[in-house]
């Protein structure tokens, strides 16, 4: 007897990694990473200075509020933790979209030194970045 209401296709909610990556994928404490309670605080603190997202702001959207304080040259490229110039506030749609693309790009082609000049000015991206 056939079900009565078959599933067909993909799995209601997919996730964004497959679960291949994920099984083999292993990751150290945030604090091990450098998010520690310093961390907490100087991100805090940034927040509360400058609550509205970056990127947003460029490309003339309404006022959306930041949800992460992100390092415009990430740690792993030898940007600096807590400093404020390396800081800036995005909204979470742009910190793990565009700005991650940006980073992926930059790693590939050897120039992690120009996101600073990328994040501050849209029309200095690489084409494929232009777009808000």
């Amino acid at each position: 007897m056939a079900e009565a209401f078959p599933v067909y296709g993909r799995p209601r909610y997919p996730t964004a990694m497959p679960a291949r990556r994920r099984e083999n994928r292993e990751r150290t404490s945030a604090s091990a990473r450098g998010y520690d309670h310093l961390w907490q605080k100087v991100r805090d603190r940034f927040i509360r200075s400058s609550p509205f997202c970056k990127f947003c702001e460029q490309v003339g959207r309404d006022a959306t509020l930041a949800d992460e304080v992100d390092h415009i040259v990430p740690l792993r490229d030898g940007g600096d933790r807590l400093k404020k110039v390396n800081l800036q506030s995005l909204c979470t749609t742009h910190h793990n979209g565009l700005k991650r693309q940006m980073e992926t790009y930059a790693r590939e082609h050897g120039c992690t030194d120009m996101l600073p000049e990328w994040c501050d000015d849209p029309t200095k991206r690489p084409t494929r970045f232009r777009r808000g």
